[in-house]
């Protein structure tokens, strides 16, 4: 975040993603340039991936990352994988949130709801073969809407985001890391039908009060 961007040196992290959309958007309304919405919609989609993609390979154990990969790659990937990780990605996502509160860690849940509705949305402005040259002018409501969808996008992933010493953070718990009550919790969690975040919460606290975080 603290570095100058530069457009032509591509990153493979959030915080270069954040400012190549917001320097696409920038462009876009200093010179009118329809072709920069169009990019920042491809590069705010594809962020949102991205954290999807994380978040589902924090989910699992390590000798799973190559089969996630290989799933993620192929067409429709990201959506596949959401589809068969979606449980196990809830019942993670909700205990590491009530972790989170317990011990005021800066853990936020990730809405995959609405992060599925921004991807879906932003996809009509990257398959744009269909669309007629008065869409492409920078004033039509196609466009404009497009540069209103970008900012909301991005303002949904700062809002989710927490920042640490200059940086973009977020995440889940990984599995491996819990132990004692905590474990076991996790595990019936994980195999329950229950959605019940309330009692979850209470059970971790009586946990918590036997077993003080570190």
């Amino acid at each position: 975040m603290e570095e100058t961007h530069n457009y032509f040196k591509r990153h493979q992290n959030e915080g270069w993603l954040i400012a190549q959309i917001e320097f696409l958007l920038s462009e876009a309304k200093t010179e009118s340039s329809t072709s920069s919405v169009l990019y920042s919609t491809f590069e705010a989609r594809n962020l949102i991936e991205k954290i999807s993609y994380d978040l589902i390979r924090m989910s699992v154990n390590e000798s799973e990352w190559s089969e996630i990969e290989k799933m993620a790659k192929g067409r429709n990937g990201i959506d596949k994988t959401n589809s068969k990780y979606k449980a196990l990605r809830f019942k993670l996502q909700t205990f590491s949130e009530q972790i989170a509160n317990i011990a005021n860690l800066p853990v936020k849940t990730f809405n995959h709801d609405l992060a599925d509705s921004f991807v879906n949305r932003l996809a009509d402005y990257i398959h744009t073969y269909i669309r007629e040259q008065k869409d492409m002018n920078y004033a039509s409501d196609f466009i404009q809407n497009g540069i209103t969808l970008v900012e909301e996008s991005l303002n949904f992933v700062k809002n989710y985001f927490t920042i640490q010493n200059g940086k973009y953070v977020y995440g889940i718990l990984k599995p491996k890391t819990l132990t004692g009550l905590y474990k076991i919790e996790f595990e019936n969690w994980k195999n329950s039908t229950s959605t019940d975040t309330a009692a979850l919460y209470g059970r971790l606290l009586e946990i918590y009060k036997k077993e003080p975080f570190n």
